[in-house]
């Protein structure tokens, strides 16, 4: 039996048609028809605006800046010494850096101008960023610039420990939307909850120091007397809030209409040279929904 040219036509196009239309209803909503203008791919495909909620995993190189403190250690495990500032340049404390995982939460929300977005988010990271420098052993005999008297120093032992358990960030973020992708920029403020530990052990006295005379009146040796001493038994905890600052950039990768993949890279440093601080290169991996 023969087949009509126009018949064999017609079930040719119903049949492109039908796998066209399962085709779109494969691909879903994303991936709805882009439109171009001065050869730049417009973003019509995905909407980024909305709020948005979000975990991610985090592994940070962190250096952590012991601060220019060692007066204020000398001042409180010497303390009313005249030569307690002689002291303090003796002690040194080394900085350190640590590579630490952790995670982190975050929440935001965006706002979409063609292909530009702009927006906001809350950060809250836990990790477990900890390191000791240790105090070199000192014994040395200082002379008091004001009264001239001797005082023989000893430091059996000492450390300081700093560790940091969690951090926040404030961001502002801006990003070029490329369909279902979004490359982004951050800064913000940041704020990190340091603990400090500081120990010192050790003994200062103060000494005379006798030439022993015989009949000639040849020196033949000293004799060491102790007119004070001050034992250093000090140890001491703080807990701060210290504040900083954030950069970073970023890629968000939408999976579905609500859910998205984030890969991130952020730089936060915390505190101040003076005072102690860590400054971390946090990578960070993760999802969001958004609403």
């Amino acid at each position: 039996m023969r087949v009509s040219r126009g018949l064999l036509t017609t079930t040719l196009f119903l049949a492109g048609l039908t796998a066209a239309q399962a085709a779109d209803y494969l691909r879903g909503a994303i991936s709805s028809p882009t439109t171009y203008q001065g050869g730049m791919q417009r973003s019509q495909s995905y909407d980024w605006s909305g709020f948005h909620f979000g975990a991610v995993g985090t592994y940070s190189l962190a250096d952590v800046k012991i601060g220019s403190s060692t007066q204020a250690i000398a001042s409180a495990a010497y303390p009313n010494l005249s030569v307690t500032d002689q002291i303090g340049s003796l002690i040194h404390l080394n900085d350190f850096s640590r590579r630490k995982g952790g995670f982190a939460v975050f929440g935001g929300y965006s706002m979409m101008w063609d292909d530009v977005v702009v927006g906001a988010e809350a950060e809250y990271g836990r990790t477990n960023i900890t390191g000791t420098s240790n105090i070199e052993p000192i014994s040395r005999r200082l002379t008091s610039t004001d009264t001239g008297g001797l005082f023989d120093v000893y430091v059996n032992s000492g450390s300081r420990t700093v560790k940091m358990t969690d951090y926040g960030v404030i961001r502002g973020r801006v990003g070029a939307a490329y369909g279902q992708f979004l490359p982004f920029l951050t800064f913000g403020i940041a704020m990190g909850r340091v603990q400090t530990t500081t120990e010192v052990q050790g003994l200062a006295q103060n000494v005379e120091i006798q030439a022993i005379t015989n009949a000639a009146g040849d020196i033949t040796g000293y004799n060491r007397i102790v007119l004070g001493s001050s034992t250093a038994n000090y140890r001491s905890t703080k807990t701060n809030l210290k504040g900083g600052y954030a950069l970073g950039a970023g890629l968000d990768v939408a999976l579905m209409q609500n859910v998205f993949l984030r890969g991130q890279w952020e730089y936060i440093n915390i505190g101040s040279t003076k005072s102690g601080a860590v400054s971390m290169h946090t990578f960070k991996g993760g999802a969001a929904v958004k609403f």
